[in-house]
């Protein structure tokens, strides 16, 4: 009786996309800049419009947002 989880449980299946942490159309909050919404997201980086703050890209591996709810 083995009572480890299973590790490919927790891995999207090979034809499910993994779901996208920044998605294009998400509310972030930034410290700095506030809240704004994400206008483009690509592989290497996301781009925020925030209000009288002016579009911010943000390279994903230091992204400091977080998604509004």
């Amino acid at each position: 009786d083995d009572a480890r989880p299973d590790p490919a449980a927790s891995q999207p299946a090979p034809n499910e996309p993994a779901q996208d942490p920044w998605p294009v159309g998400a509310v972030v909050r930034h410290r700095r800049y506030g809240q704004g919404v994400i206008e483009e997201s690509d592989p290497d980086g996301v781009e925020v419009a925030f209000a009288g703050r002016g579009r911010k890209r943000f390279a994903r591996r230091l992204c400091p947002l977080t998604v509004v709810d």
